[in-house]
């Protein structure tokens, strides 16, 4: 706590002091006291020494010691900085160095100890980090899904690059589709079973070398391998077939039937409901 804390900063205090003063043959004129306001947060720490003592600047002892106590840390958690509010947001963020969901949502809950003005300046339905792995530990594969789209797309913005974003979407599902979380790599591709999907991403020798050794063998149900071959996609309108019915032969017209005109008096420039103009040339009428 922090009475803990006040105590080993006073104590690593007064040995600093106590060295200082050993160095200068000054043992036993040392007397020290020390009193903590917990409340206030403040710390007093006196030191008598003789006044023939060597001079000790302090300050600089001080600072040094300050920078080396820890009043409050959570595991998983190096460092945190204050990033200022970005163009349309309305507060401030924290980045910190290092990852623990757990314990953001345990001292940001009830009992924590924390007032609850600080507890209203955090808001939990806006944490998020670049780590895809414990997103998906912490929050589950939903999560890391909207995390890998989210954090592709703030690479192209950087550049100015848009993008589809159901290209990214694609991408997001392929690497957590299984449930998990896998690289979009020549390494995540080695579990794939289509030989020429692998042969179309990268390194196209050593996959085929692969595939022979092994004798693998590609079933073309994948869009990568059915590109290959020159087979429809079996996604998309390639998924299924359309077979149109069409009327029986007998009322099919010939081509070189005669033209059938309408025997009903229409208005002129007026047709009947699925009769178009004609024309007559020497070759019979044309639409």
């Amino acid at each position: 706590g922090a009475e803990g804390a006040a105590a080993r900063a006073a104590a690593t205090l007064r040995q600093l002091v106590r060295n200082r003063l050993l160095r200068g043959e000054l043992t036993d004129a040392v007397s020290d006291s020390e009193a903590f306001g917990c409340g206030a947060r403040t710390l007093w720490f006196e030191v008598t020494v003789p006044v023939g003592a060597p001079r000790l600047l302090l300050i600089p002892m001080v600072e040094a010691l300050a920078a080396k106590v820890v009043v409050r840390e959570t595991d998983g958690i190096d460092s945190a900085a204050i990033i200022d509010a970005a163009k349309g947001a309305t507060r401030p963020s924290v980045q910190t160095a290092g990852v623990n969901f757990a314990a953001v949502g345990g001292w940001m809950g009830a009992g924590a100890g924390l007032d609850e003005e600080l507890r209203a300046m955090v808001d939990l339905n806006h944490v998020t980090s670049n780590d895809i792995y414990a997103i998906l530990r912490f929050y589950g594969v939903e999560a890391a899904r909207a995390a890998i789209v989210s954090e592709i797309r703030s690479v192209f913005q950087v550049y100015g690059i848009a993008v589809d974003p159901r290209h990214l979407s694609l991408i997001a599902d392929y690497m957590t589709h299984e449930g998990g979380y896998k690289p979009l790599n020549r390494t995540g591709m080695e579990a794939c079973g289509s030989p020429l999907l692998k042969m179309s991403f990268e390194t196209t020798t050593h996959f085929m070398t692969q595939s022979a050794i092994m004798g693998d063998r590609d079933t073309l149900t994948s869009p990568s391998a059915s590109i290959v071959v020159g087979k429809r996609v079996r996604c998309g309108t390639g998924a299924f077939e359309l077979r149109a019915q069409l009327p029986p032969l007998e009322r099919l017209v010939p081509l070189d039937a005669p033209e059938v005109l309408p025997t009903e008096v229409l208005p002129k420039g007026v047709l009947p409901t699925g009769v178009l103009p004609t024309r007559a040339t020497a070759g019979g009428p044309q639409l």
